[in-house]
Order: structure tokens, then C-alpha cells, then sequence
């Protein structure tokens, strides 16, 4: 654990801060005043790029912007793999429905050639946090899959393409 966060010192005095947008890159509003429900509502920004939204127009649920305001999160124009770090092979990552991280399907331990029906949860939410994870499995990430309805794949890249137009 104290090697980690050497590392993430280290990374951070080498990386320059991100300022976040003061504005939600898609109703255009502020933290004052979200452009679509007309009340006011927190931002989430990215750690890399710092483009920001309102988790109604990411359509987050209260869990999930709880989770993402908890670590280094990424947008999808910066979304990287936990893995490996690349963001190359963006059609074969998978999003974690409880925290947002991205993982390549070919990262996984076994690695996995389609995405799982219904909801998938990574190891790290499985095992409830960043250090509980610490020398666990990926591979328990993909054996959580199921419950939730077939068609949840499709609405899952559906969300991933509506998200990354709106960014850019």
C-alpha cells in the first residue's frame, strides 16, 4: 500500500492539475442550475481532461456518483483501462455499473470475449474497496454478471456511444 501511494505521488508531480469545467458538457448548465430539471445539481468532472456533467445527464444513479466521487475518475473520451492503462481497444472495454472504471474484456483474468449479460461489477466493488481488492482477482469481476434483463448489453453500449458523442 505505501508503494501505491509513492506512485500516485510521484504520478501527481509529474502530471499537472486538471482544472474541472465549471459547466455540464451536456445541458450546458452549472453546479447553480442543471439546463434540463432546472434545479441545482453537483458536478462530476474528469480527473484527466477535467470536462464535467451532471449525474442526471450521465445518467448516474446516486451509488454510482457516491462511487466515482471516490477516486480518479474518467470521462469516456479518457476512459482507460484498470488493467493495462491503455485506452486503445475502446469497443472491448467494459464499464462497471457500480463505479464506472473501465476494463479491456481481453484484460481479464480469464479474459472474456463477449460482455456479460445483465449487470457487471469489477473486483474492486465486489470486494468494496481499493485496498480490500489488493491482490484479488479480475477474474471475479466476470463471474458476477446476471440477474438483470438480456438486453442490458445493447442499452450499456447504446449509453457508452450516446455519452461520447454528447463529449465531443
Amino acid at each position: 500500500l505505501k508503494d501505491e501511494e509513492e506512485e500516485d505521488a510521484a504520478d501527481a508531480a509529474v502530471k499537472p492539475k486538471v482544472t474541472a469545467n465549471s459547466y455540464c458538457d451536456f445541458c450546458l448548465g452549472t453546479a447553480a442550475e442543471n439546463k434540463k430539471t432546472n434545479k441545482p445539481e453537483l458536478l462530476v468532472s474528469c480527473g484527466d481532461c477535467g470536462r464535467s456533467g451532471h449525474p442526471t445527464c450521465l445518467q448516474f444513479t446516486p451509488a454510482l456518483v457516491a462511487n466515482v466521487q471516490q477516486y480518479h475518475w474518467q470521462c469516456i473520451e479518457c476512459k482507460s483501462c484498470g488493467v493495462c492503462s491503455s485506452s486503445d481497444n475502446d469497443d472491448q472495454l467494459l464499464f462497471c455499473d457500480d463505479c464506472d472504471r473501465g476494463y479491456h474484456m481481453f484484460c481479464l483474468s480469464p479474459p472474456i470475449s463477449e460482455p456479460p449479460e445483465g449487470k457487471w461489477t469489477c473486483v474492486i466493488c465486489i470486494n468494496g474497496s481499493a485496498e480490500a481488492s489488493e491482490g484479488a482477482s479480475i477474474s471475479e469481476a466476470a463471474s458476477t454478471a446476471g440477474g438483470a434483463k438480456p438486453d442490458d448489453k445493447a442499452v450499456r453500449r447504446k449509453k457508452r456511444g450516446r455519452r461520447r458523442k454528447r463529449l465531443t
